[in-house]
């Protein structure tokens, strides 16, 4: 039984997409959608990280830190869908998760902490002050990981 569960990451994508759908004008909603966006997110690469064979205490240590599990799987590798061709699982870090914002790309969106977005989990979840991109953009985020790692699922592999 696998430690990380890419159908709960789908499951919590889905949530923080309904609060969106539903209308979140408050700050507690915005969180909301936020933090299950970015939770979404760390399983999904977490699941890809245990799917390609990286051993489940090296994905631990990376505990909740967004950048550190993306950079993590760019050590990986996956087939493009129109070859047998194997490149770098870094390709996610380009893919666009909204063209109405500028480089709202999975990459910069998950290293959003290293332009100053308010920490994950912690400062999303607590404190008086809430600094990140908006939160609809990020369920849409966690929509386009969850759909890299389940196209991605079957062939993803760990260095070796």
């Amino acid at each position: 039984m696998p430690e990380y569960s890419i159908g709960f990451a789908q499951e919590m994508s889905k949530a923080s997409n309904a609060i969106v759908d539903a209308g979140f004008d408050s700050v507690d909603a915005q969180r909301a959608v936020l933090y299950i966006g970015l939770v979404s997110c760390e399983i999904a690469i977490k699941a890809a990280l245990e799917k390609a064979g990286i051993p489940i205490v090296k994905v631990k240590a990376s505990h909740h830190n967004l950048a550190t599990l993306l950079k993590l799987l760019g050590t990986c590798s996956v087939l493009l869908a129109d070859s047998q061709r194997r490149v770098s699982a870094t390709c996610i870090r380009s893919i666009v998760v909204n063209d109405a914002y500028v480089n709202a790309t999975i990459g910069n969106l998950l290293e959003a902490e290293n332009l100053g977005a308010s920490r994950f989990p912690n400062e999303v979840r607590y404190g008086d002050f809430l600094e990140h991109y908006p939160a609809a953009l990020i369920a849409c985020l966690s929509r386009k990981v969850v759909d890299w790692v389940n196209l991605h699922n079957d062939h993803i592999e760990a260095p070796i």
